[in-house]
């Protein structure tokens, strides 16, 4: 794009707010032309991104729901999840038609610019940074040693936690790390532990009382350690995200698995959980696939995510090609894990065993 610059082009301001409704109004132009049914898909404004559907594929002309298309406001780049198409907003606008003043061309490069990229190559998918500043889950996270201290935990090395240690060793667990002991309630810790090992969430699994488990998110914890709790949205986005077991620690660049329970994601390569099946994912990307556990419920919510258009784990495919007979009402992958070394049955890569075509729901 070619412009015919003056000085004054350079040093006229920019309201940042006044930029943005530009922006939108000129999007909504853009989904008015290319999508018959604006009306029905409308766009999604949010605190720092505009969400809607991509005029590129079209990825919401079927189904309103799906509005992969985003502008960011840091940075004013565009990203859909559905077809990956990134670029910068001047881009975006020049493709369909329309364009910026050229000092507001300028203002928009500037940002751009000094915008870190978040995509690193064409093949890789989104960091988590476009979601949340991961220093910023740092920031309000607990350090391990006041959880430890405040719920009198023992860590799973200590020499009489023996029963726990195998109950976790016959689970396949090796990193005693993420876990506490509370052996006066009989109550093990399993941590949503930040890269610096700070607890930013936590589920509890009662052995001798109900319910059975127990998620403490970061407000939770807050509460009942009596910490202040901070005001400011950035808090709120954090406690809203620390049930999503691996946010820390999982490269969003690659293909995510997503778990009922924290032990199965611990199992598998860049894997995370989502802690039971009433917790929706909180993520629109298109990197992710869901492996809910072998029962009535588990297979109901798959059944839908399949009609969502979202990749399930296909377990009756799954069991039947490694030689399992199900003799149980519920299976999830640690069972399967345990049965197969039990048995001597070779598992299978689960790769190959995930599909979102609705004509695969049968092997669900």
């Amino acid at each position: 794009m070619t412009l015919n610059l003056t000085p004054t082009d350079f040093n006229k301001e920019v309201d940042d707010t006044q930029f943005r409704k530009k922006i939108t109004g000129l999007v909504d132009e853009i989904l008015r032309e290319r999508h018959s049914e604006h009306e029905k898909q409308k766009p999604y404004p949010r605190e720092e991104r505009y969400n809607f559907a991509c005029p590129y594929c079209g990825d919401s002309s079927k189904d309103a729901t799906k509005k992969r298309a985003n502008i960011y406001y840091k940075g004013y780049g565009f990203h859909c999840y559905n077809c990956k198409t990134h670029t910068s907003i001047e881009k975006f606008l020049s493709d369909f038609g329309k364009a910026l003043d050229s000092s507001e061309t300028i203002y928009a490069r500037n940002v751009h610019s000094e915008s870190v990229s978040k995509f690193v190559t064409s093949e890789k998918s989104v960091d988590i940074s476009y979601f949340i500043d991961p220093t910023i889950l740092e920031k309000y996270a607990i350090p391990k040693a006041a959880i430890f201290k405040h719920w009198n935990l023992t860590e799973i090395d200590a020499p009489e936690n023996g029963w726990i240690r195998k109950y976790l060793k016959d689970r396949h667990q090796t990193n005693n790390n993420v876990f506490g002991w509370d052996k006066k309630l009989t109550r093990l810790f399993i941590f949503n532990l930040t890269l610096e090992g700070k607890v930013l969430g936590f589920q509890v699994r009662n052995f001798k009382t109900e319910p059975k488990y127990v998620t403490h998110t970061l407000e939770m914890i807050y509460k009942k350690m009596e910490i202040a709790i901070p005001t400011d949205k950035l808090f709120e986005e954090s406690s809203k995200l620390s049930f999503i077991f691996g946010i820390s620690t999982t490269d969003f660049s690659e293909m995510i698995t997503i778990t009922e329970g924290p032990l199965d994601s611990f199992l598998i390569r860049n894997a995370m959980s989502a802690c039971g099946l009433e917790n929706e994912f909180p993520f629109d990307i298109s990197n992710k696939r869901y492996m809910y556990d072998y029962d009535s419920a588990g297979t109901s919510k798959a059944l839908e995510k399949i009609k969502e258009g979202e990749s399930v784990f296909l377990w009756k495919k799954y069991i039947a090609d490694i030689g399992i007979n199900i003799y149980k009402n519920k299976l999830d992958y640690t069972d399967v894990v345990t049965i197969a070394k039990s048995t001597k049955i070779n598992l299978l890569p689960i790769n190959g065993f995930f599909s979102d075509s609705k004509y695969d729901a049968f092997y669900i």
